[in-house]
């Protein structure tokens, strides 16, 4: 048995001392804990880290809450804004370390930069041999002539020429290609082939193409005719005769595209440009062949490869 609670006004009811609340688990926590060993001056300086904590501004991005019991902060990332960036990533915030968003594909970055190429080399040398000469001016009327009177004149008719160049080339190269798998029992390997390069070129678009024939059938032949025909031929029949010049300038021309598998058939194209030239002693002639044949090729290869074809497979290139 309890003994019962005195009626004095100075102490509680017993039933009040029973249900008051028991000290907080900070408050036990804290009669227990023992004070850490550290001197005067070291208690002053940690005092004084505590004041500089509770004086910490609340604005910013970062808000503070406090544990009940203690006197160091917490810091919680604010919610409303973004995450910070993982620091593995944080490189990616530097504008010189991001990329463009490029639009085109690879082809037309090839296109652009072999068109400027080709552009440039011709401008370069033409204007070499342009300016070279320039010294013996004026030249013979039959000296880089570019004239357009008289296209189907039987004699020296520039484009009249040009088509019977043109067929006497397809018609000999292609007695040649013939020549060359009955005696090898096979066609001729083409890796190398500037043609077999170009392949992914060929049809992929529009752009592409046009730019392969303006490159190809524009560029090229006024470069290369103006070089191995105007200016090497021409030069060289001050001291050999015309036809030696035209074999010589014709296998100059087949080795300087670099493709040892398709010099029998480019010597031959360079033996019928040469010829043509000599009959009409018009540059117009040779360049509206070479012109004829490049682009003749890429959109012949464009329009089978649009009907479903393998021109891989049809150039015979592994």
């Amino acid at each position: 048995m309890f003994p019962m609670a005195s009626s004095s006004s100075s102490s509680p009811p017993l039933s009040l001392l029973l249900i008051r609340a028991l000290p907080s688990k900070p408050l036990l926590l804290s009669r227990h804990r023992k004070p850490f060993p550290y001197p005067k001056s070291g208690r002053i300086a940690v005092a004084r880290a505590q004041q500089r904590l509770l004086r910490l501004p609340e604005t910013g991005r970062w808000g503070r809450s406090w544990r009940r019991g203690g006197g160091f902060p917490c810091f919680s990332y604010n919610a409303n804004n973004e995450s910070p960036p993982p620091s593995d990533k944080s490189s990616d915030n530097w504008r010189i370390l991001q990329r463009w968003d490029v639009p085109w594909e690879w082809q037309t970055v090839v296109l652009s930069m072999v068109g400027c190429g080709v552009s440039s080399v011709t401008v370069v040398v033409l204007g070499v041999i342009f300016g070279i000469t320039n010294t013996f001016r004026p030249f013979p009327d039959d000296v880089f002539r570019y004239d357009i009177k008289e296209p189907f004149k039987l004699k020296n008719g520039w484009l009249l020429w040009a088509g019977v160049g043109l067929f006497g080339a397809i018609i000999s190269i292609g007695l040649t290609g013939a020549a060359m798998t009955y005696l090898n029992g096979e066609p001729p390997e083409r890796e190398t082939d500037s043609l077999v390069l170009l392949l992914p070129l060929i049809g992929s678009s529009t752009t592409s193409t046009a730019f392969l024939v303006g490159i190809t059938g524009v560029l090229a032949p006024l470069l290369e005719e103006t070089l191995f025909r105007g200016f090497l031929m021409v030069s060289l029949t001050k001291w050999f005769p015309t036809p030696v010049c035209v074999l010589v300038s014709a296998a100059v021309f087949a080795l300087a595209h670099l493709t040892p598998g398709q010099f029998p058939q480019l010597f031959i194209l360079g033996v019928a440009l040469g010829f043509s030239y000599a009959q009409t002693r018009n540059l117009l002639t040779p360049i509206t062949i070479h012109a004829f044949w490049n682009s003749g090729v890429i959109l012949l290869l464009t329009f089978l490869q649009l009907q479903g074809y393998d021109i891989k497979e049809l150039l015979g290139a592994s």
